[in-house]
């Protein structure tokens, strides 16, 4: 596993920042036996790096990234070298890992059960450390990755708004491979090389989502009164009714085709409402999306007289009104400005998240 998440992380820092030169539109492998020892190994992380370059605004005109493997016939003496293209792939999906929604499951590093005494002990202590360091962020990759499942634009951004600064899942995995290569040593004899703790190449796939989702939902968010970014409860994280169609099209649409129309067709139900309504919806005011719709809807979305958060959230309503369930959210307009948008109600994105897997 260390090899490949080696290489992972070397490919993760060249696209985490979006640039020219960050996105790959075609990547080309080599399988030749005798040049790469891990295939199969090799083809995953180009599936990974082809989801995390989905995400670059730059690839926004292309839906695919293309894969092709090539393997080459036995040394001869030929004038060229005969290359063989033995697969070929169009990745045009984010590849979302599942089973990983308990924190606990999200792992960067591991201890070698098999190292003993004192250098077990050295593992265990740098493996202690690393833990209690970054155990906060570990649960913010958790909601990311719940929320990047399905299509809930505004818990997305919430749960991007618990950690302080997105750049903070690089420097995780950058302290990450700081300890293994510590925890990594050469035999006194030198033929042997004794790795205390292996890196764990989902976990670190995992924490690249996180940053490469965040990094794209994040930058129009809006300022607090003193110039932070950091929301200071849920009802300060914010989506203009203007955001979702994009943020659907830029990022959800990558995750699933189905999830694009389910986002814009009730960011159009409510723009729609807003417009049979708009006095009710007075400048500087914030409105339950209950109250907008009044009795519109089955009784199972309107909940038998629940309001203001009080009934369970329901995972089949979550997600058929793209997070947006009616007595969990308020429409509001900005003061002055008039342009709309939409917020969480007290705790309703974390009791959400508990019942996302």
């Amino acid at each position: 596993r260390d090899p490949f998440s080696v290489l992972l992380f070397e490919l993760f820092k060249i696209t985490k920042d979006s640039s020219k030169d960050s996105s790959f539109g075609k990547i080309y492998l080599d399988l030749s036996q005798g040049v790469n020892y891990m295939p199969s190994l090799l083809l995953q992380a180009a599936k990974m790096l082809a989801s995390l370059s989905l995400f670059d605004p730059l690839m926004d005109t292309k839906d695919i990234v293309e894969i092709k493997a090539f393997n080459s016939e036995p040394a001869r003496k030929l004038s060229e070298i005969a290359l063989h293209e033995i697969y070929w792939e169009n990745v045009g999906t984010i590849q979302v890992p599942l089973g990983l929604g308990d924190s606990r499951e999200i792992n960067v590093l591991d201890r070698r059960n098999e190292i003993k005494g004192d250098d077990g002990k050295k593992a265990v202590d740098s493996l202690r450390e690393f833990n209690e360091n970054f155990d906060k962020i570990k649960g913010s990759v958790s909601k990311v990755l719940k929320s990047l499942r399905y299509p809930v634009p505004l818990l997305l951004r919430y749960s991007c708004s618990t950690i302080e600064d997105y750049r903070e899942f690089f420097n995780v995995l950058d302290y990450a491979f700081s300890l293994w290569k510590k925890n990594t040593v050469i035999n006194s004899d030198g033929k042997r090389i004794e790795r205390r703790l292996e890196l764990n190449y989902w976990g670190l796939y995992s924490y690249s989502l996180s940053y490469k989702a965040c990094s794209q939902i994040i930058d129009s968010e809006r300022q607090n009164a003193d110039g932070s970014t950091k929301p200071q409860n849920s009802n300060d994280v914010i989506m203009y009714l203007d955001e979702f169609n994009e943020i659907a099209r830029k990022i959800y649409r990558r995750v699933s085709r189905a999830f694009e129309p389910i986002i814009k067709n009730e960011v159009s139900n409510i723009d729609k409402k807003i417009e049979e309504k708009g006095e009710v919806l007075n400048k500087g005011e914030c409105l339950e999306l209950d109250e907008l719709f009044g009795k519109e809807g089955d009784s199972e979305e309107r909940g038998s007289g629940a309001s203001k958060g009080t009934r369970e959230p329901d995972i089949r309503i979550v997600i058929a009104h793209a997070g947006l369930q009616r007595e969990y959210v308020e429409v509001c307009r900005e003061k002055g400005g008039g342009r709309i948008y939409l917020r969480y109600i007290a705790d309703s994105p974390e009791r959400i998240l508990k019942i996302l897997e």
